[in-house]
């Protein structure tokens, strides 16, 4: 044969390459190529004669080794399908984030556009006419001029008139006209045609679909924005982080139309992880703030409040419910209040905190351990202004050495929030180290990567160079925030993620940006949320409020929403029924009140605790019980108004019909405002405010006056209720805390 004049073991490796490369180019898998090869080795050398026993043995080794290449290669492959699936899969989301942000792009551009059903459809209509006699007849006066646009989409369509699409110059007679559109179905005329926004194909998709929900009583959109209420009456908003979250039941639809699944596995991921909300407010003099209801309610949603200017002094004292209070810094020896740090953190999140150094009037340093995946220094920082007798570029030069200090021996990222005061405009707050200069320090590639911390936002898609609203000039205290950002390698968030990407909003009411948040580089992809509010005069007299949330690495307890179950809000009280008097003396049982008599009769005076005496209690409750129960005198009742995961609200005692008078008019200018963003309607809402505080504090004076006038007249006509009245206003809330209050030596 052949086969049997083959030798050599050159032979049979040059079968085994041949081999080799016929499989490369066939479409076998790695598995059928490494078994084909074993095979075709383990032929030849049965076939060739004239080897040795080393020869013999390489072949042998060979053959041992093909199995342990075939897992090697195998599990390499599996490691580079994996990062490429990670990186697919980053890809996947990063252009759904795209998506998204254009369709909310796309859905802002038409805030001004109306959208007209149901108009009948004629040739050489006048389509502006037509709309200005629909406007008429709900009472809204729309002029030629006011209308950009008007016109019909789509395709005709035999007996059907196409929608039509009418652009405003101006947001107010928009809105005038959504407002009254209920009147509508009033006119015999026009009872049939209907007004609605201008949505996208995504939005309308997805308001189509929460319409089609069993647990949907009603879905409608307000400002692009969809509002929904279930049947047990909760509401809820998309997108808002201030409503409450509303979860619809979904067994039978596909939503592929908006969503793929790996994005709704990203969600039950996301909705597992939680977040520390963190507020940074420059409020312009806290303890008159925290009268006001309104500014209690926005803050009680986050979990760290940071108040710059609190103008605090020894003497104040402001509790915020469900909130701790760290020691405040003060600022001494000024002639008014002024200045001033104080920072609140809830109470569920407290032991995670530790206060780290307080001892500048300008910066804050607190830590929190345990928390988010690494530990994080915060610092709030206020700064005053350079014309300000406080002010003085070494301030930063000071933060400068003490951050240095913290972090030199611990491994901090580091975040700080606050006015800074600095106009920095758009420029750099980074430098990129030289490649020339890299290669003469002979520094290969993976310590570049930590040289330059810029990479860590390339990596994370963030841009680079940050946008910002604010036109003023960069002063002193901007080139030395740039400086002092780079000496620390720390990057300003602002115009650089989330609802501030590409934007960078103005920070105060005279559109500056002189309030700013700085993290470390390694922190952004932590930071889940980052937006400057709206300027709402009731929070701060100039400044808007900087809000930045992080995802933790433990689940946060939730203190703004209550698991309640059907009969979580029943209550039982007794109520006793002269009719039923008879009935209650029949029930109660004789045999189990002899019982107890006997029990009282043999116990031992002087050895009594708490546990007898408590079985002795619901012993007598029980008998008493009974009775009132077969007497039909307990009765079952729901409060009014209560709702199943809702906090009632109290009203501060103070708070009477002119106070609500008063909001109600500053909530209408500020909803107003925020619709229109008008210059005459940021004046009607400045006024309404100060209005409003006006009032309140009018009424938080007469109500103390009235309080302290009560307590004389009774000090000594009717001493109970004297004393009924002083611990009713010895609250928690009014109370001093232990560390200011006084002890009953001191009043001897």
């Amino acid at each position: 044969m052949a086969a049997a004049k083959k030798n050599g073991f050159d032979i049979i490796l040059s079968s085994f390459k041949s081999k080799c490369s016929d499989l490369l180019e066939s479409d076998s898998t790695f598995h059928e190529s490494i078994t084909a090869v074993n095979e075709h080795l383990q032929t030849e050398s049965a076939e060739t004669t004239g080897m040795t026993g080393e020869d013999k043995v390489a072949v042998k080794v060979i053959t041992l080794m093909l199995p342990a290449l075939e897992v090697l290669v195998t599990s390499k492959q599996d490691d580079r399908l994996n990062k490429h699936d990670v990186a697919i899969n980053k890809l996947q989301a990063q252009v759904r984030n795209v998506l998204y942000e254009n369709d909310s792009l796309n859905q802002y551009s038409r805030r001004e556009n109306v959208r007209i059903s149901n108009v009948p459809e004629a040739d050489g209509e006048d389509l502006t006419d037509i709309l200005i006699e629909i406007a008429g007849s709900v009472g809204v006066v729309i002029k030629p001029d006011n209308i950009n646009a008007i016109h019909r989409i789509g395709p005709k369509r035999e007996g059907k008139a196409r929608q039509v699409i009418a652009r405003f110059v101006h947001r107010e007679p928009r809105f005038l006209l959504l407002k009254n559109r209920a009147e509508l179905r009033k006119n015999e005329r026009f009872k049939n045609i209907f007004i609605a926004e201008d949505l996208t194909k995504l939005k309308f998709k997805l308001l189509f679909y929460i319409k089609k929900q069993t647990n949907v009583k009603s879905a409608f959109t307000k400002e692009g924005r969809i509002h929904c209420t279930l049947n047990n009456d909760s509401k809820g908003c998309e997108g808002s982080q201030k409503e409450r979250s509303v979860e619809i039941n979904s067994k039978c639809e596909n939503l592929s139309i908006f969503i793929s699944e790996s994005d709704r596995q990203n969600c039950e991921i996301q909705n597992v992880k939680s977040q520390l909300k963190v507020l940074s407010l420059n409020v312009c003099g806290l303890v008159s703030k925290s009268k006001i209801p309104d500014f209690v309610e926005f803050i009680s949603s986050y979990d760290i409040l940071c108040f710059t200017e609190s103008k605090f002094d020894a003497y104040d004292d402001v509790h915020l419910s469900g909130y701790e209070l760290l020691p405040p810094i003060i600022r001494e020896k000024c002639r008014h209040k002024s200045g001033g740090i104080a920072v609140f953190v809830k109470s569920s999140i407290y032991k995670y905190v530790k206060v780290i150094d307080i001892s500048s009037q300008c910066i804050y340093l607190f830590s929190i351990v345990n928390l988010l995946p690494s530990d994080l220094l915060f610092g709030i920082v206020y700064i005053p202004p350079e014309n300000s007798v406080y002010g003085s570029v070494d301030i930063f030069d000071e933060i400068l050495e003490k951050i240095i200090d913290i972090t030199v021996n611990k491994n901090y990222q580091v975040c700080l929030l606050g006015d800074f005061n600095a106009h920095t405009g758009t420029h750099d707050d980074f430098i990129i180290v030289n490649d020339t200069i890299l290669d003469s320090l002979l520094i290969d590639e993976n310590s570049r990567k930590y040289m330059n911390s810029i990479n860590a936002l390339y990596e994370l898609g963030i841009p680079i160079k940050r946008s910002s609203k604010d036109i003023s000039n960069i002063n002193n205290y901007g080139h030395k925030l740039l400086e002092f950002c780079k000496n620390l390698d720390l990057y300003i968030v602002n115009g650089r993620i989330s609802n501030d990407q590409l934007v960078g909003a103005v920070t105060t009411s005279k559109n500056t940006l002189i309030d700013y948040a700085i993290v470390s580089p390694m922190l952004f992809k932590c930071i889940s949320y980052f937006n400057i509010e709206n300027f709402d005069p009731i929070l701060s007299d100039i400044h808007c409020p900087v809000v930045i949330h992080f995802d933790t690495s433990v689940i946060l307890e939730s203190v703004d929403t209550l698991s309640h179950d059907d009969n979580s809000n029943v209550v039982y009280k007794s109520k006793w029924k002269n009719n039923n008097a008879n009935v209650f003396l029949e029930n109660l049982n004789d045999e189990n009140i002899h019982d107890l008599v006997e029990k009282l009769e043999n116990l031992d005076v002087n050895n009594i605790n708490v546990e007898t005496v408590n079985n002795v209690i619901l012993n007598c409750n029980s008998i008493i019980k009974n009775a009132a129960d077969k007497a039909d005198m307990i009765v079952e009742f729901k409060p009014k108004n209560g709702r199943p995961g809702v906090r009632s609200k109290k009203c501060k005692p103070y708070f009477n019909q002119d106070c609500y008078l008063k909001r109600k008019a500053y909530r209408k200018c500020k909803n107003l405002h925020w619709r229109l963003q008008r210059a005459e309607t940021k004046e009607n809402l400045i006024a309404s405010s100060r209005e409003y505080k006006r009032t309140l504090n009018k009424q938080f004076r007469e109500y103390q006056k009235s309080v302290i006038d009560k307590l004389k007249n009774l000090r000594k006509s009717d001493s109970k209720a004297y004393w009924s009245l002083l611990n009713k206003c010895d609250t928690k809330e009014n109370s001093f805390k232990k560390s200011k209050g006084i002890s009953f030596a001191d009043l001897l």
